[in-house]
């Protein structure tokens, strides 16, 4: 089948990126093996929208957005009714420059990884290949309450009711 190289709906202008966070780890600790064992310490969701092209073949941002998903729509709010940036945007960044919004959706790593600094090294590194050319979004929330990907999830009864300072002691825990 032929394909075109023309977007032909507004998400088409998103491209979604997904990546395992690996780790790889020597079995062998007398290092007599040369064969590291590859695990999977986490994982990796971004979006990155190529705004300027959208514009250019007349597409609103407001389109390519809303489009695409609500998560992803709610970076709306970082463009004004011209679909150009805000002027908060500007104020915070005004030497801002290129063509991609890269949008940080969710960064999540095994309990057993925690605390060496993975995640800040896969947020790096796609910042490195995705980023490098426009403005790089992301709003902290804490997973528990999104329902991961799976959007039937119902918080356990433990987190139902309970002030942040009370979850943040049952997470520790």
């Amino acid at each position: 089948a032929e394909q075109s190289i023309f977007k032909e709906e507004p998400d088409d202008y998103i491209t979604r990126i997904a990546a395992d966070i690996v780790v790889s780890e020597w079995p062998d600790p007398e290092g007599l093996t040369d064969e590291p064992v590859e695990t999977v310490a986490g994982k990796l969701v971004a979006f990155a929208v190529d705004y300027y092209e959208a514009i250019d073949n007349g597409e609103s941002i407001f389109n390519v957005l809303d489009a695409h998903s609500s998560d992803v729509a709610e970076y709306l709010q970082l463009f004004n009714d011209d679909d150009e940036f805000s002027a908060a945007v500007h104020k915070a960044a005004p030497d801002l420059f290129g063509s991609t919004l890269l949008i940080i959706d969710r960064v999540t790593i095994d309990k057993r990884f925690r605390g060496v600094g993975l995640g800040l090294v896969a947020v790096q590194e796609l910042i490195r290949f995705w980023g490098r050319d426009g403005l790089i979004a992301l709003k902290p929330f804490p997973l528990q309450f999104s329902g991961h990907e799976d959007r039937a999830w119902i918080p356990p009864p433990e987190l139902v009711d309970k002030s942040r300072a009370e979850i943040r002691r049952a997470a520790k825990a």
